[in-house]
């Protein structure tokens, strides 16, 4: 299932990737000169899009009006003169119209600016201006009472209610009937264009009509043929990975979706004149290779390649040349350590992609092509320096710039550790000698493994004394019920991520004080607590993970656990070691502790060897010299 998953993610990544893709007919702009005749290669309809066919659509709408029903409203005729005068002021406003506020506020939200009233068997157009809703009239006809007769507003009031009444009704029937009709007139086509036709001739100027067309036959054309090319070169990369004996489901997203990201990026440079985007190559290359293994780079910087390859006419040397300065942006990336290296390197990269250049065109570079090669070079490595940046502090993403950062032993936290917990401090340099000397065995990333043993139980910092390995003789627990005691010892992981946020600690080390415990049980604490009550809840007593997904952490992990125990034994001789560490490494193994790493049992025997060795010089009995 997971193979299956892998094709399906590839051939997915391929179906985008070719949607996004520049067009190579992109070089071709409205109202420039038309570098070639251009004769449309077969028969083809260009549709108008959806912003096109909404305009027309609203269009045709506003030109078909709303029909309103016009009913004559006769007002009752034995009136005294003050209901005469109500009277004349409601004929007056009725002759240009009243309807009912409902059907006045659908006319104030339809598109149309007149309307047709029929009357008698006529339509009659008029502006929906000019038509009173009913509120209108009557606050109309009141402000103007109110000018005259004052004192008869109440008799106006009750006078206006019975006798003012909407002369025009929105039939919305025949509206919407007329409105379905028009719509059906509108045609999809916007040009019909015929196998042969001259759509432009060397020398005119590309107008917007033509352009479309352009667009819409070799871009239509374009797309299919990049399909091809790109969806078959991911199945045949996805084969490889996944033949390979430790497949990698995670690098196979970050692959694809890394190319996919360069294919968009990509487009929306060129789309916006950045005409000599091939010299940006290495910018993606360089600022991946800090944040994904290298071989996942590699494929990556080839198949962005193809793809500028593709976008430049199928040019082989804009292949060649993005493929050799992305791989060697990737090269150089093993020698930088700090954020300003980064750009001090770039000059490493210039004269390899001035000599590339040379060799692909065999002929003298022009200052243009100079000057855009030493641009574009010192620009990506130093956008790179500014990106990488911005990530790890937006995402606490873990790279070996931040990792480097945090190293020191004089960082805030270890040095609160120091002061707050000594022995925990002890303790956590012990673990990272241990983890460091088993991550560069299983080649792990020895520095995360370093940095985050370093930090992996800061949580501690908050009840120091409550931990043995801080305890000059009193112990807290002896007073506690188990627990409120393992309450107290779990405690210290939540803590230690909460101190990891605050400091902006990367992700990688967050993860690792998670689960450097995993969801394992506090044992001593839960075999006293059964003692007391047989039925006492075993979840009270198991940390809250989750456990290990990584190499590292499950370094950390082991690290942790073996050098807390043989840090408790009387005797620390050699067999006493070694059946400790490989008690804790198999019982974390036979318990599926580790299951969610890549670890395999033989990683497992290169660490316990790694465990005793390391152990054995830290715990080496000292000769007297008294």
């Amino acid at each position: 299932m997971k193979n299956i998953a892998n094709f399906l993610l590839f051939f997915t990544s391929a179906v985008i990737c070719s949607i996004f893709v520049p067009n190579p007919y992109n070089n071709i702009k409205i109202n420039e000169k038309s570098k070639f005749d251009i004769y449309a290669p077969y028969n083809l309809k260009i549709l108008k899009n959806k912003e096109e066919l909404k305009a027309e659509s609203i269009n045709v709408i506003s030109r078909t009006f709303p029909i309103l029903i016009y009913d004559e409203v006769k007002i009752y005729k034995d009136k005294n003169h003050f209901e005469s005068i109500l009277a004349d002021e409601i004929e007056k406003i009725q002759k240009l119209g009243i309807i009912s506020d409902e059907d006045f506020k659908f006319l104030q939200n339809d598109p149309s600016e007149k309307v047709g009233i029929y009357i008698n068997g006529e339509i009659y157009e008029k502006s929906k201006n000019s038509i009173y809703s009913f509120s209108k009239a009557y606050d109309e006809i009141i402000s103007r009472i109110n000018l005259i007769y004052p004192d008869s507003l109440q008799k106006a009031k009750l006078f206006l209610l019975e006798n003012l009444k909407p002369n025009l009704k929105l039939d919305l029937r025949i509206t919407n009937e007329n409105r379905r009709s028009a719509l059906k007139t509108i045609k999809k086509e916007k040009f019909e264009i015929n196998k042969g036709e001259l759509i432009v001739k060397k020398g005119d100027v590309i107008d917007k009509e033509t352009y479309e067309k352009i667009k819409a036959i070799y871009g239509s054309r374009n797309k299919l043929f990049v399909f091809i090319i790109i969806s078959t070169l991911f199945l045949i990369w996805a084969g490889l990975n996944i033949t390979r004996k430790k497949p990698s489901f995670s690098n196979n997203i970050i692959l694809n979706m890394s190319i996919i990201f360069f294919s968009v990026l990509h487009s929306f440079l060129i789309n916006y004149g950045f005409n000599f985007s091939l010299n940006f190559s290495p910018f993606f290359s360089l600022l991946l290779s800090f944040i994904i293994p290298k071989n996942i780079v590699i494929n990556f910087a080839t198949t962005s390649s193809i793809v500028l390859g593709i976008y430049y006419n199928l040019n082989f040397s804009a292949f060649v040349y993005s493929l050799v300065i992305s791989i060697f942006s990737v090269f150089i990336s093993n020698f930088i350590k700090r954020r300003f290296e980064i750009v001090l390197f770039s000059t490493i990269l210039m004269p390899i992609a001035i000599l590339t250049l040379f060799s692909l065109k065999q002929e003298i570079l022009n200052v243009q092509e100079i000057l855009e090669i030493l641009i574009s070079t010192t620009l990506s490595f130093s956008f790179c320096a500014i990106v990488i940046y911005i990530i790890e502090k937006t995402t606490r993403l873990t790279t070996t710039f931040n990792l480097l950062d945090i190293a020191s032993l004089e960082h805030p936290l270890i040095k609160m550790l120091r002061e707050k917990a000594p022995g925990t401090y002890n303790h956590s340099i012990n673990v990272s000698i241990l983890a460091q000397e088993a991550a560069e065995e299983l080649s792990a990333n020895a520095l995360l493994c370093k940095v985050g043993a370093y930090f992996h139980d800061i949580g501690k910092i908050e009840n120091p004394q409550y931990f043995i390995e801080n305890q000059t003789g009193y112990n807290p627990h002896d007073e506690l019920n188990p627990i409120e005691s393992a309450k107290i010892i779990i405690s210290h992981v939540e803590n230690g991520v909460k101190l990891a946020k605050k400091y902006g600690l990367p992700n990688a080390i967050i993860n690792i004080i998670k689960t450097h415990h995993g969801t394992t049980i506090l044992e001593p604490f839960y075999k006293k607590a059964i003692l007391e009550n047989p039925d006492v809840d075993k979840k009270l007593f198991q940390y809250p993970g989750p456990n290990p997904s990584t190499k590292e952490e499950a370094i950390i992990m082991l690290a942790d656990s073996v050098e807390a125990s043989v840090r408790s034994l009387k005797e620390k001789d050699k067999e006493s070691i070694r059946r400790i560490v490989r008690g804790i490494i198999n019982e974390r193994w036979e318990n599926g502790y580790l299951e969610l790493t890549d670890l395999k049992r033989k990683d497992l025997e290169k660490i316990e060897e790694v465990f005793i060795k390391v152990l054995e010089s830290i715990y080496h009995p000292r000769i007297s010299y008294d």
